[in-house]
């Protein structure tokens, strides 16, 4: 699977803009195919990096402008240039490589070394450090596909056919979504509304489930409030000193009351009440 992540310059996902299912042909002897095979013969289409390409064009469509956008990869989206003699054929391209290297080596692990190619431009070191900070909201889609894999496990999936598998890994990635968006929306909107982010129902359950610390629910009640009480449902202390709830507690927290809730319908149901 290969998915588009939206994020705001602060950092807040808004949903995936592009997403491609596939499978390989042979999965050994990569390698050693490539030795034979030069591949700037290869036609761009037959390339497994084509896929960025098509990303693109998906996340460029759907949302409307790609003035707005700035597309960000790792090393796997480099696409090999065209041998000389067929350059003529395409558009010449300004291109800038930052180097940036990390002062001091960090105790445990490798100092921070980039290496980053972008056809923006950088006339300063303002507009260098902006573009650095750019790159580094590539994480974002690693954390992202983790909430997917270790959160809703979508790699111990066991369906018979692949049409099966995508429709299931897709309601994966929304709530994947949902959860990691909590996560970050608790961050940068603590004062918001708790409705952008929970239903009545889950609100009237998490008063229910988790006493509020500080007293009685207030009238006007933040996100922040009921976004901690999910979190203590997944094992999140709320300690003065704690740092804000992470995606783990809160996906942990969103399972559980998903299971209560499924039962406090049921119970409605079929007690009247």
């Amino acid at each position: 699977m290969h998915s588009s992540l939206v994020v705001t310059q602060e950092g807040l996902p808004l949903g995936l803009a592009g997403i491609k299912f596939w499978t390989r042909d042979k999965f050994h002897g990569a390698n050693a195919l490539k030795r034979k095979i030069n591949p700037t013969r290869v036609p761009i289409e037959q390339k497994a990096s084509y896929r960025w390409l098509e990303n693109v064009k998906q996340s460029t469509a759907l949302l409307a402008t790609s003035e707005r956008l700035v597309h960000i990869g790792d090393r796997e989206s480099d696409i090999v240039l065209p041998p000389v003699a067929k350059q003529r054929q395409y558009p010449a391209l300004m291109l800038t490589v930052l180097h940036a290297t990390e002062r001091d080596t960090p105790k445990g692990s490798d100092r921070i070394d980039w290496k980053l190619v972008t056809d923006l431009p950088v006339r300063s070191r303002k507009e260098a450090i902006e573009k650095l900070n750019w790159y580094a909201m590539r994480w974002k889609i690693e954390t992202f596909h983790k909430i997917l894999k270790s959160g809703f496990k979508a790699e111990e999936v066991r369906l018979r056919t692949a049409e099966r598998i995508v429709n299931l890994i897709a309601i994966f990635c929304i709530l994947s979504w949902r959860v990691f968006w909590m996560t970050m929306v608790n961050r940068s909107m603590p004062e918001a509304s708790p409705q952008i982010a929970l239903t009545s129902t889950e609100l009237y359950l998490l008063d229910q489930l988790v006493s509020d610390q500080s007293g009685p629910v207030p009238p006007n009640s933040t996100l922040a409030l009921y976004l901690t009480k999910l979190a203590r449902l997944g094992g999140y202390l709320a300690r003065a000193k704690d740092p804000p709830p992470g995606n783990t507690v809160m996906w942990r927290g969103l399972t559980r009351l998903t299971d209560i809730q499924l039962g406090f319908i049921l119970g409605t149901q079929v007690g009247g009440n």
